[in-house]
C-alpha cells in the first residue's frame, strides 16, 4: 500500500481554548495559557495552565474540502493527528500523496484490451472470450460446449480453439458452405435407395429424403415403379425445377403456334379455291 506522511496539523486551528486564554501547540498536543494585560498597555502572555488538553484531534474525521486524502477513491489513517492516504484496490497513490488514479495500465490484460476510466482499469475481452474469475483476465469461450449446436448434430464434430472454433465432418462427408454443415463427399460416400449424388448432394428418388436418401415416406402417394424413376421435387435443385418449367412453356408455346399455323393455311387454301370457283365462266 503507497503511503505519504502529512505534515502535522496544527491543533490550534480549531481555537480549542476558551475565553481569556490562548492557544499553544505541542508535538502532537496544544496547552492554552492565560492572556493577561499589564499597567503599561503591552500585552503579554502569562502561562496559568500547563496540563496538555485531551488527545490530538482527528483529521481523517473532516469532511468535504477539509477531507485530507482523495474524496472518492481515499483512504484515511490517523496516526497520532497526523493523516495517512492510500487508495482502494485499482488505483495508485499520486506524488502529492493524496490523489488516488486509476492503474496507469494493465500489460497483464491477456485475450482483451485494457479501459481505463474514473471507475478503475479492467479488461475488455476480446471476441470469442470471457470475463474470468479476475478482473483482468479473460477466459475462452467453448463454443462446442454451448446449449445451440453449432455443428451438424449428425455426422458434424465440433473443434474448439483459442478465441474461435470450427467444424469438421466424419469420413464420407465434407463442410458446406457456410462451414457448420455436412454434405456428402461423392468421391467416398453414395446415396442409398437409388438416389444420385451430384455436387455433395443426394437427389432422391420418389418416396425417399435425407442426407443420404435413408429416410423413407411413411405415406406414398403412388405405388407405380415407374414414377419412381424420377426425382423428386422437394430433391430438385431450384435450377432444375427452372428449367423444367421453362421447357414446358416453351413447348406449349411452340404447338400452339405450329396448330395456328395449320389453321391458317387451312383458311387461305380454302378461300383460294372460292376465288377459282368464282372466277370460272358460265356454262
Amino acid at each position: 500500500m503507497d503511503m505519504k506522511v502529512f505534515i502535522d496539523v496544527d491543533p490550534c486551528v480549531s481555537s480549542p481554548c476558551g475565553e481569556g486564554t490562548v492557544c499553544v501547540s505541542t508535538m502532537f498536543a496544544y496547552e492554552c495559557q492565560a492572556a493577561t494585560t499589564p499597567a503599561t498597555g503591552n500585552s503579554t502572555t502569562e502561562v496559568t495552565d500547563t496540563s496538555t488538553m485531551g488527545p490530538p484531534a482527528n483529521p481523517c474525521e473532516a469532511e468535504g474540502d477539509a477531507y485530507p486524502c482523495h474524496e472518492l477513491y481515499g483512504v484515511c489513517e490517523n496516526i497520532d493527528g497526523t493523516p495517512l492516504c492510500s487508495c482502494y484496490d485499482g488505483y495508485d497513490l499520486a506524488n502529492d500523496g493524496v490523489t488516488c488514479m486509476a492503474h496507469l495500465n494493465c500489460s497483464h490484460c491477456e485475450n482483451g484490451e485494457c479501459v481505463i476510466s474514473d471507475a478503475g482499469a479492467k479488461c475488455v475481452c476480446d471476441s470469442g472470450y470471457m470475463q474470468g474469475t479476475g478482473e483482468h483476465t479473460c477466459e475462452d469461450i467453448n463454443e462446442c460446449k454451448s446449449e445451440s449446436s453449432v455443428c451438424d448434430v449428425e455426422y458434424g464434430e465440433c473443434k474448439n480453439t483459442a478465441g474461435a472454433y470450427y467444424c469438421s465432418c466424419i469420413t464420407g462427408f465434407v463442410t458446406g458452405g457456410n462451414g457448420l454443415t455436412c454434405q456428402v463427399d461423392c468421391s467416398q460416400n453414395s446415396c442409398q435407395n437409388g438416389g444420385t449424388c451430384l455436387d455433395n448432394l443426394c437427389y432422391c428418388l420418389d418416396d425417399f429424403e435425407g442426407l443420404l436418401c435413408e429416410i423413407e415416406y411413411m405415406d406414398t402417394a403412388t405405388d407405380d415403379p415407374e414414377e419412381t424413376t424420377n426425382f423428386a421435387d422437394h430433391d430438385e435443385p431450384i435450377e432444375w425445377k427452372i428449367a423444367r418449367k421453362v421447357i414446358i412453356i416453351i413447348t406449349v408455346v411452340t404447338l400452339l403456334i405450329v396448330i395456328l399455323s395449320i389453321v391458317i393455311v387451312v383458311i387461305c387454301c380454302r378461300c383460294k379455291n372460292d376465288d377459282k370457283v368464282k372466277e370460272k365462266p358460265n356454262a
